[in-house]
């Protein structure tokens, strides 16, 4: 119960918790906190900890994820490792080695380097097993994962957050129209008795009463929740700033549209942060995803007097963070083999033929390869304008949908042709 719920050893000396075993069990006699602490931390640790290492000699490759979690209240850092391996039996484990505790000064490189290190050796794997490591965009990260020594790539979620925030400061507008949200959201989270009169408004309203959701300067899609309830809660707000004791910024007619058309431009942003944070997410979706919101901000109008400058901008930093993705052997492999995608996204007809003898190469006999045909293939994107405006929801998954659809099945054919003969050679 401690491990799966996550709960504290002094749980077990809790009043409650005390009171609950009397009333199942009154012979039982209660150990103390220092039994479980002593069981959980020596032996059940222990157990684990060797099945742990069986599963983790059985993967023939290991991929990892590494991130840096500080708490600026309690000064305390902590540096997670987790692993990815696919059993033999093509199943998928992930497994948290470690939260390592970083109090040994600054959060630099080498400091990466030394822990992460340290945890490998730990659980005895070597470099050579490691097949990739995702990690943030940081400097020191980056340098971290280089010292190393491993084949290492940037964290696409973080770098959708670095796109948002440059896009996010490309018109005064948006910083004013954003700036008095924020203390709208601050002065309900801050005061108890406002977030009651705001309930009651809402009642008026016939709706469910909601909290506005205060914005997070570390995670970007806090932002967009924050925005998205203030306009869903808009009638309230609007009649609790009217009243003459309640002192926060009244948004203008203009402020309203604005808020409006950023949460539908926003709103593909917050899918494929989703998608690419979810727990069972692949390297093969990256391209994908990222074509497919290149895609949805195609179709927004960048000529809007609201938001097209940021339309613009986002644009931009999108396809400068992310252009160089059908370069990298590692991603277009893994979207190539994915039988959802296959060439469905790849702008660059060459890339095909250069990933199949990257294949061959992999499988340790190139030679082997056949004569590949040169025919030009369709770009797998929709070129056709749709007439939309840019304020209307703009639904992330059919127009991915749409995407896939858009390459022929001759196409198709032949690559399946192609991966046939590879197959039946080896």
């Amino acid at each position: 119960m401690i491990a799966l719920a996550d709960l504290p050893f002094s749980f077990v000396e809790s009043l409650g918790f005390e009171r609950l075993m009397k009333h199942l069990c009154p012979s039982y006699n209660l150990k103390s906190r220092q039994y479980y602490t002593t069981f959980i931390c020596d032996k059940l640790y222990g157990k684990v900890s060797q099945k742990i290492l069986e599963l983790l000699k059985s993967f023939e490759k290991i991929s990892f994820t590494s991130d840096i979690w500080s708490d600026s209240c309690s000064g305390v850092s902590l540096l997670s490792l987790t692993c990815h391996g696919i059993t033999e039996e093509f199943e998928r484990k992930m497994i948290v080695l470690k939260a390592e505790v970083f109090n040994d000064g600054r959060h630099t490189g080498e400091n990466i380097m030394e822990k992460l290190e340290g945890i490998l050796s730990t659980w005895e794997i070597p470099k050579e097993k490691v097949k990739c490591v995702v990690r943030d965009a940081g400097a020191n990260m980056k340098k971290g994962v280089s010292l190393l020594n491993v084949e290492h790539i940037d964290c696409a979620s973080h770098k959708i957050q670095n796109v948002l925030k440059e896009g996010m400061k490309a018109q005064e507008t948006f910083i004013t129209t954003i700036t008095k949200c924020k203390k709208i959201a601050t002065h309900f989270h801050h005061s108890n008795s406002a977030q009651d009169e705001l309930s009651k408004l809402q009642k008026i309203f016939n709706q469910t009463p909601l909290k506005i959701i205060h914005e997070c300067v570390t995670r970007w899609n806090s932002t967009f929740y924050m925005l998205q309830r203030i306009l869903e809660v808009q009638e309230a707000v609007c009649l609790y700033a009217s009243t003459t004791n309640n002192k926060i910024p009244q948004l203008t007619s203009e402020e309203w549209m604005i808020i409006k058309k950023l949460v539908g431009l926003l709103k593909p942003f917050e899918d494929i942060t989703k998608e690419l944070s979810s727990a069972k997410v692949s390297v093969s979706s990256v391209i994908p995803l990222i074509a497919t919101l290149q895609k949805i901000l195609d179709d927004f109008d960048s000529t809007d007097e609201h938001i097209g400058e940021t339309i613009n901008v986002l644009r931009e930093e999108l396809s400068h963070k992310f252009g160089f993705l059908e370069n990298e052997i590692l991603f277009v492999t893994a979207t190539f083999i994915d039988p959802r995608y296959k060439i469905k996204f790849f702008r660059n007809n060459s890339i095909k033929d250069r990933v199949i003898q990257h294949i061959l190469d992999l499988l340790g006999d190139s030679e082997t390869s056949a004569p590949l045909s040169s025919r030009n293939a369709k770009r797998a994107r929709l070129n056709e304008t749709e007439n939309s405006t840019t304020y209307k929801r703009v639904s992330f998954r059919e127009t991915m949908e749409s995407l896939m659809d858009d390459t022929s099945d001759s196409e198709e054919d032949d690559v399946d042709d192609k991966m046939t003969r590879i197959l039946f050679i080896f």
